[in-house]
């Protein structure tokens, strides 16, 4: 565990590190479907490996299944990162393939097809991503609640500051209010 911040004072500490083995968010129930095409990594679901990746384009962009569909874009530089956004490099960048929600999906998890559920799905694919980037960028985190030297808690998986203090806060008592409120 090396720490990226820990805080002290003579008998608590609190210890935040990178989360070195998170859990991949495709392993998880999702509203979202991947269908991904790289030549030398295996990002997302496994749902269409060795389709035709033109065929999929297609059935995914006319299909009358599919509720919302987003492409997903690449940029592969010393790392990668994935977004719903073309990045600005044309040389290191571009398509990875498309997240999509069929109708099924969507009824089964709201029970309409509304416009405005379709902003909702909209931002929870989006979310989906965003959680797949995290997750191949190791930018979840752990914390680590010691007192008198012993680790009395722990939690991995937090996405962000603001996480990470809402789980302390919510966890702990509010003795150890002043010892969160410096975590930054």
């Amino acid at each position: 565990m090396d720490a990226i911040r820990s805080i002290d004072n003579a008998t608590r500490r609190i210890t935040v590190s990178i989360d070195e083995d998170p859990f991949n968010p495709r392993e998880d129930e999702n509203l979202g479907i991947t269908a991904f095409f790289h030549k030398r990594y295996n990002i997302g679901d496994t749902i269409h490996n060795g389709e035709d990746p033109k065929e999929v384009q297609k059935w995914v962009t006319t299909s009358d299944e599919i509720f919302v569909w987003l492409p997903v874009y690449i940029y592969d530089h010393s790392g990668i990162t994935i977004s719903t956004h073309p990045f600005p490099c044309p040389w290191d960048s571009g398509l990875l393939g498309y997240i999509y929600a069929t109708k099924e999906r969507v009824l089964k998890a709201y029970g309409n097809l509304s416009e405005d559920t379709k902003e909702l799905v909209k931002n929870v694919l989006i979310e989906e991503v965003n959680a797949i980037d995290r997750y191949l960028n190791y930018t979840y985190y752990c914390v680590f609640v010691e007192e008198n030297g012993e680790v009395v808690d722990q939690c991995c998986g937090l996405e962000d500051l603001e996480q990470i203090k809402s789980m302390l806060y919510e966890y702990l008592d509010d003795s150890w209010n002043e010892l969160i409120d410096k975590i930054k």
